[in-house]
């Protein structure tokens, strides 16, 4: 594939997603308030297991193996907590699955802590939740952060060129 064909998936995609979700809102929320917070969480959820599948797809992920340079990432526990809230969402409609409960909720504190960065060595801002009927409760912002780390992991693995993932910082491996 194309490296602008990749790029672009990744960054249309959560334009899309967040497009539709800010249309569709404003219309929607008075009549069904509590109906639209979880449509747009399973959107959500959905968007990030079909990101996680298509990574799979493109970086020719075996099962169990670990990721394809994700060791020289520094977003690796990052990406990972995302392929774990995957399956959360592709297994219980976004459920906390007891094997994945403890480490999505410690990642959950650390990023609550500031102790998670970005390209820039910043903090990243929590975008993420669990309610006390252990259900995740996904920002927005979530895809554009995932959609992030999978060019950033795509641009470490030769599959699109580095330049065009973050063209105004020489971000952090």
């Amino acid at each position: 594939m194309l490296y602008n064909d990749l790029h672009h998936y990744f960054s249309w995609t959560t334009i899309s997603i967040a497009t539709f979700l800010k249309s569709t809102e404003a219309n929607v929320k008075e009549l069904f308030d509590e109906d639209m917070e979880i449509g747009k969480n399973q959107i959500l959820g959905g968007t990030i297991v079909t990101h996680i599948s298509r990574m799979e797809h493109e970086l020719s992920k075996e099962k169990g193996k670990p990721w394809p340079g994700i060791d020289k990432h520094y977003g690796e526990l990052e990406f990972l907590n995302f392929t774990y809230i995957r399956h959360c969402f592709a297994h219980a409609g976004g459920k906390l699955l007891p094997n994945r409960k403890e480490s999505i909720t410690s990642f959950l504190s650390e990023l609550k802590k500031g102790n998670i960065v970005n390209h820039e060595n910043k903090s990243v801002k929590p975008y993420y939740d669990v309610d006390d009927k252990d259900f995740l409760k996904l920002d927005a912002s979530s895809i554009g952060r995932l959609s992030n780390l999978c060019k950033e992991l795509l641009a470490l693995n030769g599959k699109i060129d580095k330049k065009t993932v973050h063209p105004k910082t020489d971000w952090i491996i």
